[in-house]
């Protein structure tokens, strides 16, 4: 039966538990001499580095990918074509009951306070907006403001700190508060 039981890994035939192989003096490999537990510290410590070194150099990377997409969202221009879409979009909210659309969602590092006026709802948080954002105010101050539309700005998102990340700009046609 240990014949056979050794065929199969060492699991028992007789319904007890696996026998662990038994290693001969022979066989077994002797240690290193550097194996020591100051050794193994090290090799601990270095894998807390290298991962450390890791997570700074992916940092690293998103701040550089965010700076580049801010660097282009400054630079980006509303065109006909996209404000003809966000009216759209509006009439086709207002056609499903809805009184408010996002027009845009945008980093609030866009903003040349960091979104801190348009988190504690302070007036002349427009004066803050950058970019796309203060193009579109801009054109809803000169087009719809006059039909009667409302703008409104709210943050919409956090990072995974809890620091406000995203704010939006909200194109409002409902009754006033």
């Amino acid at each position: 039966l240990e014949f056979l039981e050794g065929l199969i890994g060492g699991a028992s035939l007789r319904g007890a538990p696996p026998r662990r192989p038994v290693l001969r003096v022979a066989e077994a490999q002797p240690r290193a001499p550097d194996f020591t537990a100051a050794a193994l510290r090290g090799e601990a410590e270095k894998f807390e580095t290298d991962k450390q070194a890791s997570r700074e150099a992916e940092r690293n990377a998103a701040r550089l990918k965010r700076q580049a997409e801010l660097k282009a969202m400054l630079q980006a221009h509303v065109d006909e074509a996209l404000w003809r879409n966000l009216m759209d979009h509006a009439e086709a909210a207002a056609a499903r009951g809805e009184f408010e659309i996002q027009l845009l969602q945008f980093p609030c590092e866009l903003c040349s306070d960091g979104g801190r006026m348009i988190d504690v709802h302070e007036g002349g948080w427009e004066t803050t907006l950058r970019g796309e954002a203060a193009e579109i105010y801009a054109r809803w101050r000169k087009e719809l403001q006059p039909a009667g539309f409302r703008i409104d700005a709210r943050l919409v998102g956090w990072d995974l700190d809890g620091v406000m990340a995203e704010a939006g700009l909200f194109l409002q046609w409902g009754a006033p508060d």
